[in-house]
């Protein structure tokens, strides 16, 4: 089962980005082919598993794929970017990274500019979404004790926010989300992002006192964000 040629840049794209200040270990390639679910059987995805690792072959694959349609452009830079800077840092080596992709697929530099000044305002929202999601795994719709609240603190770290804004962020998870609320939210984000964001939480469950009921509120927020049971199961079937 061959991935469309948007999923393929995205997938490049993103693998690109994270290679731009480091190396990528198991767990970011995972994050990032966690995109293709749904689209690669087996085969392919171990294919591609071996390509995210391999920058020398990213590179290749950057110059060598065909123009995607101009309406997929946006969004293949965004996820690269969010995906990029989910530590809430923006390195120079990221940005050329991010320059280059632009230029082979057309983006004049005025309108990247462009687009990442929105992405930046954006990427609040998507903190602010990724932590209530945290809590909704960790807790449903009851106030967090102590130790899901340090569950949350940790990983707010890995999400694309400030300093200060990961405090307000802890600081709210005082508030009780509610996980209806927080799956229509997450409906809202395109699917491919949708897929990154549940697998970004899949480690959650297994540092819960009450696992089995983590991982079933985790299954059931994915499924409320719009994603099927087959996707899910291969999300979460390892996690």
């Amino acid at each position: 089962m061959a991935l469309s040629l948007e999923t393929q840049w995205t997938v490049v794209a993103c693998g690109v980005m994270a290679h731009a200040d480091g190396v990528l270990d198991g767990e970011e390639c995972d994050l990032l082919l966690a995109m293709v679910e749904g689209e690669a059987d087996a085969e392919e995805y171990s294919a591609w598993l071996s390509t995210i690792s391999d920058r020398e072959r990213l590179e290749e694959m950057l110059g060598q794929l065909p123009a995607p349609e101009p309406a997929a452009q946006r969004e293949i830079l965004e996820t690269a970017w969010s995906i990029a800077v989910a530590d809430g840092e923006r390195t120079a080596p990221e940005e050329q990274a991010l320059a280059r992709i632009a230029e082979r697929l057309g983006v004049e530099g005025v309108q990247l500019e462009f687009w990442r000044d929105a992405w930046t305002d954006g990427q609040h929202q998507t903190a602010e979404l990724l932590t209530d999601a945290a809590c909704v795994v960790l807790g449903g719709n009851a106030p967090l004790d102590a130790d899901a609240r340090a569950q949350v603190r940790a990983f707010t770290r890995g999400v694309p926010t400030t300093a200060d804004h990961r405090e307000e962020l802890v600081a709210g998870t005082a508030i009780p989300k509610t996980l209806v609320d927080v799956g229509r939210r997450m409906r809202a984000i395109p699917r491919r992002k949708r897929q990154w964001a549940i697998k970004s939480l899949a480690h959650l469950p297994g540092r819960c006192s009450r696992r089995e009921d983590a991982q079933r509120r985790l299954v059931q927020l994915g499924a409320e964000a719009g994603l099927s049971a087959a996707i899910l199961d291969s999300l979460l079937g390892s996690s």
